[in-house]
């Protein structure tokens, strides 16, 4: 509610303008727009990447998983240290 009424507030004028996405024609360069070879390198270049960050991810996600059990069992150990 507080963003309507802020948006209504300001003077049309100032606000920017509504700017819509580019259909596929015009988000491909002309150059590279008919070419095999671009696309497949653009290709070659997604699937390297891939290869590369996806396993350092997933790792990084299972080293979050392990940091949270680990966070969450110190918790419950140390509450019950207080407690007695």
């Amino acid at each position: 509610m507080g963003s309507a009424l802020a948006s209504s507030a300001v003077p049309r004028t100032l606000r920017q303008p509504q700017r819509r996405a580019p259909s596929t024609e015009e988000s491909l360069a002309p150059s590279a727009a008919g070419t095999a070879a671009a696309f497949e390198a653009e290709r070659k270049t997604i699937q390297k990447l891939r290869l590369r960050i996806l396993p350092f991810v997933l790792l990084l996600f299972v080293v979050a998983l392990i940091d949270r059990n680990n966070i969450g069992l110190a918790a419950l150990t140390m509450n019950q240290e207080l407690a007695s």
